[in-house]
């Protein structure tokens, strides 16, 4: 059977129910529950994050701390 499914969690939940194998990012599998093995792939694999405004200058205080906290968890 194949299965296609966007919700991350929807796809740990079939993984760890045993119905297949997925490849997602880090940034979803910091919190898997303990049944569930990432294995992380061979080579140098990215992906790339965008960031879209009107204005930089005047984006709202939730953004900028949004931003914030992107850049340091980036750059970790």
């Amino acid at each position: 059977m194949l299965y296609e499914v966007s919700e991350d969690q929807a796809i740990i939940a079939m993984v760890q129910n045993d119905l297949g194998i997925s490849i997602l990012s880090e940034m979803i599998l910091y919190r898997i529950p303990n049944n569930v093995c990432a294995i992380p792939l061979e080579g140098d694999n990215y992906r790339s994050i965008g960031i879209a405004a009107t204005s930089l200058k005047n984006i709202s205080p939730a953004s900028k701390k949004f931003i914030n906290y992107l850049k340091a968890w980036l750059t970790f």
